[in-house]
């Protein structure tokens, strides 16, 4: 959703491991005033959730690439709407053994985006393991990576 007509952001993430299996996911809405505020809380979610499973080395895909570049090169000056948050993703970078930043277009990037709907749709906050809601499930399967068990 678009905040600049709300206020209201739907943040979304998928955590999958190097074969693509679903590990689990998050979706939740915030009150944001842009668009680039709801990707960059998407890669701090995204990063809590990766640390939480105790993933050490992550590959995090994000289809924004201001976000992505604001946290690949460092003396790159930060939007101030992200500032916040890419200094918190910064902060918890250090936990991790290694991290890849890694811009998709934002086709690639669909269940993610179905997961901040979810939330859109709902107005909560929903964390998910192996089995995602079945919204989010047909994209999964589609996305030409394994789904979850059915």
């Amino acid at each position: 959703m678009d905040p600049s007509a709300t206020g209201l952001a739907g943040v979304g993430c998928v955590i999958r491991n190097s074969n693509g299996d679903l590990l689990g996911g998050e979706s939740r809405i915030n009150v944001r005033s842009a668009p680039i505020e709801a990707e960059a809380e998407a890669v701090l979610s995204g990063l809590h959730l990766a640390k939480e499973q105790g993933h050490h080395d992550v590959v995090l895909e994000c289809d924004s690439q201001v976000v992505v570049q604001s946290l690949r090169d460092r003396k790159r000056a930060i939007p101030w709407k992200i500032y916040p948050f890419i200094q918190a993703i910064r902060r918890l970078v250090s936990w991790f053994s290694s991290i890849h930043w890694t811009w998709i277009p934002r086709t690639a990037n669909k269940a993610a985006h179905v997961a901040a709907t979810i939330a859109n749709l709902r107005v909560r906050h929903l964390r998910w393991a192996s089995q995602p809601p079945p919204s989010l499930v047909l994209v999964l399967s589609r996305d030409g990576l394994p789904g979850p068990p059915y």
